[in-house]
């Protein structure tokens, strides 16, 4: 139920905002099964949201490096109790 409000609102942040690679990044989320996209409200940096039970963190990070190498950063956080923590690969 997050992934989708959080892509809806994706979605919507691109009428106010244009995000370019938008779609690419929602193409991508499709193809590795995420529950949604994020993108913060400045527009210059997206996120995959992907079920933590399914263990595919490392995977799709790496995926992602491969699919999106012009990108300035890509990195692998997990969502904790009480914050977020970077994950080292």
């Amino acid at each position: 139920m997050v992934g989708r409000g959080a892509t809806i609102s994706a979605d919507a942040s691109q009428i106010v905002l244009s995000k370019p690679r938008l779609s690419e990044v929602k193409e991508f989320a499709e193809s590795v099964d995420a529950v949604g996209i994020n993108v913060g409200h400045s527009g210059t940096i997206m996120g995959v949201l992907l079920d933590a039970r399914k263990k595919r963190g490392a995977s799709t990070y790496h995926r992602a490096k491969e699919t999106f190498p012009d990108a300035q950063e890509v990195y692998h956080f997990r969502l904790i109790g009480g914050g977020v923590q970077q994950v080292t690969t």
